[in-house]
């Protein structure tokens, strides 16, 4: 980490984090815990803030901290929706969707991005919920008038 400047150690987290691919993320928490702050900084997630110089680069700690909440209120609600009974799915507003997308497989639910939201189910989703569409297609109908009506 040290052969690394402080401004690319904070890019990398920062676009790696906010990547919309659940593998790019995946690697990039992976990188952060597993050499970063265990093999660099003994553990201790102080001497991993210094390293990171949070102070200077806010939004590089605030991202970090985003993520790990956003995943722990995610498992919450993946686990209260496979213990209920009458719920089959979650819709979401939420920004995260690579993240959901990769705790609900690993908790064994579906996952897809509609329009704006993201849906998590107990059961396969389809590709498209008209439900969901901001803007539903809609079809003009025109029937000719004339000697049918007879």
């Amino acid at each position: 980490m040290s052969g690394v400047c402080i401004k690319f150690r904070t890019i990398i987290l920062h676009r790696g984090l906010a990547d919309r691919s659940a593998v790019v993320t995946k690697e990039c928490l992976k990188l952060l815990k597993d050499d970063w702050l265990v093999k660099c900084c003994n553990g201790d997630p102080i001497e991993l803030l210094k390293y990171l110089d949070v102070e200077t680069y806010e939004s590089v700690g605030e991202s970090g901290a985003a993520t790990s909440d956003n995943v722990e209120e995610w498992k919450w609600k993946l686990t209260s929706l496979l213990r209920s009974k009458n719920e089959l799915e979650l819709v979401s507003k939420d920004k995260k969707k690579t993240e959901i997308e990769v705790l609900a497989s690993k908790m064994g639910s579906y996952s897809h991005l509609y329009a704006k939201v993201v849906v998590v189910s107990k059961v396969p989703l389809s590709n498209y919920r008209f439900d969901l569409d901001e803007s539903p297609p809609q079809r003009e109908l025109i029937l000719p008038l004339g000697d049918h009506l007879s």
